[in-house]
């Protein structure tokens, strides 16, 4: 009888551990096929891309050193501006111009935001803040749209009186643009109001320095929104070289 239970103890050991052994087999070939399916090495490769990414930096220099810039995010709170889908200008113009203060950084040039967040002000109080500080120059930050929504580009829009200092600033920002190979720069150099020329924006009316107004593509523009999301750094680094171009041209003053 003993011998009988011993050898039904070991027939019981021996059915453990073949469970046991099945068991880790089956388990490890689970692990195997899920870390050989393409889902897995797509999410793994995904994983490395974005942790292999290199974080844009700013051209560094002192190329701005001892000048003021004021940066106006165009829109902002209960104003969003342009409006497409659930994209606004408001949202756009801040991230830009968050982007172009720290390329002016970078360059040692002292930067003045009328708006760090998605705060309202009045479009006194964004002169009034440039004017108040002195800064060497006004650049405010829009993005455009219009009912045809094939109408794409980038513009600048300066005083119709076109002070010296203003062409200098807005054709030295769309000169540097144009090098980006980005946004199309052929709408070019604008006057006035794009209702009326005679006319002119508050921000290069009310302006005590050189001002402009950068208009950075069409919101209703499915390939300039493409553009603007893709090469964010380019276009805020052509902005920025395109401010201190004109900072430091000896006609500039």
């Amino acid at each position: 009888m003993k011998k009988k239970r011993r050898t039904k103890k070991v027939r019981r050991r021996r059915m453990i551990w073949g469970l046991s052994i099945l068991g880790g087999l089956g388990f490890l070939a689970i692990l195997a096929l899920i870390l050989t399916h393409p889902w897995s090495k797509a999410t793994k490769e995904a994983g490395n891309t974005m942790r292999s990414a290199s974080v844009y930096t700013p051209t560094q220099g002192t190329r701005g050193d001892g000048f003021l810039v004021c940066l106006d995010a165009g829109h902002g709170g209960k104003d969003p501006g342009a409006i497409s889908g659930d994209r606004t200008e408001a949202a756009d113009t801040l991230a830009m111009t968050l982007k172009i203060a720290k390329c002016l950084e970078a360059q040692g040039c002292s930067v003045l935001l009328t708006r760090e967040d998605d705060t309202f002000l009045e479009l006194e109080e964004r002169v009034q803040i440039a004017n108040n500080a002195g800064a060497n120059a006004l650049v405010s930050i829009h993005r455009n749209s219009a009912e045809d929504t094939t109408v794409g580009g980038a513009e600048v829009w300066i005083h119709n009186a076109q002070p010296s200092n203003a062409v200098i600033l807005g054709n030295a920002i769309l000169a540097r643009l144009n090098e980006t190979g980005t946004l199309d720069t052929q709408r070019g150099l604008r006057l006035g109001t794009s209702g009326n020329e005679s006319a002119n924006y508050w921000i290069n009316r009310a302006s005590t320095m050189a001002s402009c107004i950068v208009e950075l593509g069409f919101v209703t523009n499915e390939q300039d929104n493409r553009l603007y999301d893709k090469a964010m750094d380019q276009i805020a680094q052509a902005v920025a070289d395109g401010i201190l171009d004109a900072l430091q041209d000896s006609a500039f003053s």
